[in-house]
């Protein structure tokens, strides 16, 4: 507004020149104007356009040329587009080995157990992708959609005999045949009679997606930005167990190789909504945000097993 009325001001005062002094209309502050387009007679208007912060026009009639100022009108950015790239560090909790395997100084009675524990799969590394934008001019409305995916990370358990097999290695089993009562063994090395080895592999693969809307309730220009994000959120969770194993009859010639693989492969899909918050602090170029979410829905689950 300050460019605006110093342009109407000074119009003003050069229009009322002639009302109190008969000499030409001098105008030495308009010579300066960028751009000025010449008449090409004396009935032609000369224009000149200046760029200012508010949009208005002054016209300025005299007994001379017609003299029009045009100031742009600044332009509105309605729609605001983000993107980001994020690197993740995650850490799940132990995953269950439900395999029982065991061993012991006593082949007809280990008791040794060397599986049925909880194993570490250790830091995962991940990336997020996320775009967003803002819907409206003042900034208060919008969306945002991510995406992140886990590293695909595995646990190795394996154990062996030697070729007279010791020390032995067994699974325990519960017959479910008809007429069969109590717990079985099923001997992978067995001193004088197998030599083997097992090999337990567990995996786990984690990603998802989610999209939320966005609303402002505290700007970011106050220095503290307070967002609610309402929306829908996918998890896919894919962990596999594999168990391998491999005898070798000591008391046949040549030896009987017995191969087992079993594979139980288990896959968990969320879909469920969400609420949450996002609480931002910002100071010059230091930006700091917290981000806060729960989500209520349902769980798909489908197990696959495949053995020998």
């Amino acid at each position: 507004m300050r460019i605006g009325f110093a342009c109407i001001l000074g119009a003003s005062i050069f229009a009322a020149a002639p009302a109190f002094a008969q000499s030409p209309l001098n105008l030495p502050e308009l010579d300066r104007l960028p751009s000025p387009v010449a008449p090409k007679d004396s009935g032609t208007t000369p224009t000149g356009t200046i760029t200012g912060a508010q949009p208005t026009t002054t016209v300025v009639t005299t007994d001379g040329p017609r003299t029009e100022i045009t100031f742009d009108e600044p332009r509105v950015e309605p729609f605001t587009f983000w993107a980001r790239a994020e690197y993740l560090l995650f850490f799940v909790k132990n995953t269950p080995m439900p395999v029982s395997l065991v061993t012991g100084p006593d082949p007809t009675n280990p008791t040794q157990e060397l599986l049925n524990s909880d194993r570490s799969f250790g830091p995962f590394s991940g990336m997020r992708f996320t775009v967003g934008a803002y819907l409206d001019a003042g900034q208060s409305r919008g969306f945002e959609a991510n995406y992140f995916a886990l590293q695909r990370r595995s646990t190795t358990f394996s154990a062996g005999s030697d070729d007279a097999g010791t020390p032995t290695l067994q699974f325990p089993f519960v017959n479910l045949s008809p007429g069969a009562v109590g717990n079985f063994l099923m001997p992978i090395a067995y001193p004088g009679i197998f030599a083997g080895g097992v090999s337990v592999t567990s995996t786990l693969n984690l990603w998802g997606s989610e999209i939320n809307g966005l609303q402002v309730f505290v700007p970011r220009q106050a220095g503290f930005e307070l967002v609610g994000l309402l929306g829908v959120r996918y998890l896919n969770l894919q962990e596999n167990l594999d168990i391998s194993s491999v005898s070798s009859a000591l008391l046949t010639s040549p030896n009987t190789v017995l191969a087992q693989s079993d594979q139980f492969n288990a896959r968990n899909q969320f879909y469920g909504g969400q609420l949450g918050a996002r609480v931002g602090f910002n100071r010059n170029r230091l930006h700091l945000n917290a981000t806060g979410k729960i989500a209520l829905g349902v769980n798909h689950e489908v197990v696959n097993i495949f053995g020998t």
